[in-house]
């Protein structure tokens, strides 16, 4: 239930797209997310802002004065995303809803290009670009698809187009958004949807995701116990392509590289990757190339992580193709710090 005294509107009906964007706190980071959405172009946006924050000792409104239209309504606070997303949700009226963060920045014609794509597909995502506080590009330490295409396959090996790229009919979201207070809500939607969704993709940088000290994403405190309904998600996925039953410690090598496994069976891992490897094959090339690119990262993190000198010798001999490649690997990931902010 809305409280109607939480709840400021400055819209008309005649909109092109909601936008949901949920945030916690107001700094630098806000303004510059608020103006970059004021700059979008050839569009009608309604930005649908839902406060979350425990502090509201300061008034937004003047930081919101660059947008055309807009409506703020106001959690109890501290509630979380995905109660905030649900509350936003309320008040959506337009075909079309996109998501967005309010410490990130969009290209000037993404939410026009994405409505455009929009009519011939369910939902359509983009290409996101990780950047830092400076605005310079960094690569993900968990490496990235390059394709110019998307398939929910990716999401195999974690929140790939999972995310606040999203532009969607409003009645898709309205069948497959649910929310609650767990980890990795974007990613656990599209694991149980994509597969059912006709999706549309727009390989160019128009989202653009920045690394900084303040975001609540900043620390790595996701622990075992509150991903544990992402593995179950990820399982039944990886079981629809008719693959075998994999342990949470796969999951969590190839799915979540960042949460250390504390035991890998070499010869699942094989099963793994050899499973995965001839489904990409099979798909097509531009799949066969971004997954060999992924699973050379995850063995990366596997052997940087895995101390056993024997496990590392039993990567090596059983000939994987991924392999020969992680040398060169190696060496660039060397450089990664020095371009992360």
């Amino acid at each position: 239930m809305i409280d109607a005294n939480h709840l400021f509107s400055r819209y008309t009906p005649e909109m092109d797209l909601d936008v949901l964007l949920p945030f916690h706190r107001v700094d630098k980071y806000f303004d510059q997310a608020i103006q970059s959405l004021a700059d979008s172009q050839k569009i009608e946006l309604n930005i649908i802002l839902i406060d979350d924050r425990l502090d509201r000792s300061e008034n937004v409104d003047k930081r919101l004065s660059v947008l055309k239209k807009y409506s703020i309504v106001k959690t109890a606070g501290g509630t979380g995303y995905g109660n905030a997303l649900e509350l936003g949700s309320q008040l959506l009226e337009s075909d079309a809803v996109a998501l967005f963060n309010s410490d990130d920045l969009v290209h000037p014609m993404r939410f026009r290009k994405q409505m455009e794509s929009l009519q011939n597909c369910d939902l359509v995502l983009t290409k996101m670009q990780r950047i830092n506080r400076a605005g310079n590009r960094i690569p993900s330490l968990t490496g990235d698809f390059n394709s110019p295409n998307y398939d929910p396959f990716y999401l195999l090996f974690g929140s790939y187009g999972a995310n606040a790229t999203w532009c969607m009919q409003t009645t898709w979201w309205s069948r497959n958004a649910f929310f609650d207070d767990e980890a990795c809500l974007d990613w656990r939607i599209a694991l149980n949807a994509l597969t059912k969704t006709k999706i549309g993709y727009l390989p160019e940088d128009l989202y653009f995701y920045r690394k900084h000290p303040n975001q609540i994403t900043n620390s790595k405190a996701v622990t075992e116990l509150n991903m544990t309904s992402t593995y179950i998600l990820w399982s039944k996925l990886i079981q629809s392509y008719g693959f075998g039953s994999y342990s949470y410690e796969i999951f969590k090598m190839f799915a979540a590289p960042w949460i250390i496994p504390s035991f890998i069976d070499p010869r699942e891992v094989k099963s793994f990757v050899t499973e995965i490897s001839s489904f990409s094959l099979l798909s097509n090339s531009n799949l066969e190339e971004s997954v060999d690119s992924l699973i050379q990262r995850r063995l990366l993190f596997a052997l940087r992580t895995r101390s056993k000198p024997s496990f590392k010798l039993w990567l090596g001999l059983k000939g994987m193709k991924q392999i020969p490649f992680l040398g060169k690997d190696l060496i660039a990931s060397a450089f990664i710090n020095h371009f992360v902010d």
